[in-house]
């Protein structure tokens, strides 16, 4: 990960496999809506969990005391704090 996001030549080799990651979620919110991958909802969360994703990676290769684990699981926790607030 440290080299994917430190390297612009491999980050932009990544757009194509980011876009097909939010495309299976995308698509996992849509069968679980009854609407279609391309909906405002889906998007929307295939989007924000790729968000989600890549700070949580960020975070863990700067940081040696928490796991990606935690990290991930603290980047949903504060982003549902945030959305609530």
């Amino acid at each position: 990960m440290r080299l994917i996001l430190q390297t612009p030549a491999l980050q932009a080799h990544s757009v194509p496999r980011y876009a097909e990651w939010r495309g299976v979620i995308a698509d996992y919110v849509a069968r679980r809506q009854g609407i279609r991958p391309d909906d405002l909802v889906p998007q929307l969360v295939a989007h924000v969990s790729l968000a989600l994703a890549l700070t949580a990676y960020q975070q863990w290769l700067e940081r040696s005391d928490v796991t990606l684990t935690q990290l991930l699981d603290a980047s949903m926790a504060a982003l549902r704090e945030h959305v609530r607030a």
